[in-house]
């Protein structure tokens, strides 16, 4: 992992993963947001099956977002997805596209958003210009818990989720919302949740919890242990400042051995190299650059989160003693 002290030549573009399971409401949710709470917004419409339709939908809201490929880049693969957001790069440095603030990617409903956000970690990405901002999730109210008892998709979707929205809470009985909350507080205890209302903006809103939520010191419901059908989540706290390249060595040796169970590892690091926090984001074997936040306590406590999948590490915390305590026998 390169210095958190490095500041890069221009803030990356936020890329807002938004997903959720089949029928959950994301393109009507998009069509609300992009009708003037979201402006200079990109879509890019990640669609299933041999012929696409959410594009067309998206499209009605074509004032506020640039549509590419005659309305729409529909990304069938990761390489798909990369290559269309190289092609935005390149039309943004040569000032072909408008101004871009954000870019949101539709996810198809039945898709693990732990490889698409992998590939927004890459190396590749961040010399576009992108990073992954938040991983929004919407849900069902009607049919979701059922969906996250039988659907690991949907389950994977929940757990790596800086915030979810609900929907069709006005139509659902409160007894399936509360079941449904319920349910998902099992597989993420801590982003928040929102409830979308007929007509009412609310992306906007879920994408700034997501990111206050970066910015504000580590909550100690994190520090709780979550299981629920072989998904854990689990979080390192540490008061103590820490030595970068000691926590960078040991933090890429671990999604280096266990990236293949690490769905996401996301937190605030308390460094010695600088009063700010550093956020760390990953997904599997991947590492985002670390960013400087230039907002937020400073010198919070470090509070880093995982999310692992199957039979993978839940107790990270030895590994990380033994990498500090190396790190100051050294020093000394």
């Amino acid at each position: 992992m390169t210095s958190p002290s490095r500041s890069p030549d221009a803030d990356p573009v936020p890329v807002i993963l938004l997903t959720g399971f089949l029928g959950a409401g994301k393109t009507t949710l998009l069509n609300d947001e992009l009708s003037g709470a979201l402006p200079d917004t990109l879509v890019i419409v990640n669609e299933f099956g041999e012929v696409g339709l959410d594009h067309h939908l998206v499209e009605a809201a074509a004032d506020t977002v640039e549509l590419l490929e005659n309305g729409c880049a529909c990304c069938s693969s990761l390489g798909d997805l990369a290559s269309t957001l190289v092609h935005i790069g390149s039309r943004r440095r040569l000032g072909a596209l408008k101004s871009v603030r954000r870019i949101v990617v539709e996810t198809s409903g039945i898709a693990d958003p732990a490889p698409l956000a992998a590939t927004l970690c890459t190396p590749l990405m961040r010399e576009a210009g992108f990073a992954l901002d938040a991983i929004i999730t919407v849900a069902d109210a009607l049919y979701g818990a059922t969906h996250l008892d039988d659907r690991p998709e949907a389950r994977r979707q929940v757990a790596m989720a800086d915030a979810l929205i609900l929907t069709k809470t006005d139509i659902a009985a409160p007894e399936a919302v509360g079941t449904l909350e319920a349910a998902i507080r099992r597989l993420n205890s801590a982003a928040p949740i929102l409830r979308k209302t007929t007509g009412a903006p609310l992306l906007g809103k879920a994408i700034g919890r997501a990111a206050r939520r970066e910015s504000a010191a580590p909550d100690a419901a994190l520090h709780q242990h979550g299981h629920h059908q072989h998904i854990a989540t689990t979080t390192l706290r540490r008061s103590e400042p820490v030595p970068w390249t000691a926590f960078a060595d040991w933090l890429s040796a671990v999604v280096s051995l266990r990236g293949d169970a690490i769905l996401r590892v996301k937190g605030l690091v308390n460094c010695r190299e600088t009063d700010r926090p550093v956020l760390i984001q990953g997904v599997h074997h991947w590492l985002d650059a670390p960013r400087v936040l230039g907002h937020g306590p400073g010198a919070p406590e470090t509070g880093l989160t995982f999310i692992t999948s199957g039979d993978g590490p839940t107790d990270f915390g030895p590994s990380l003693e033994c990498a500090l305590a190396g790190a100051r026998q050294l020093r000394n």
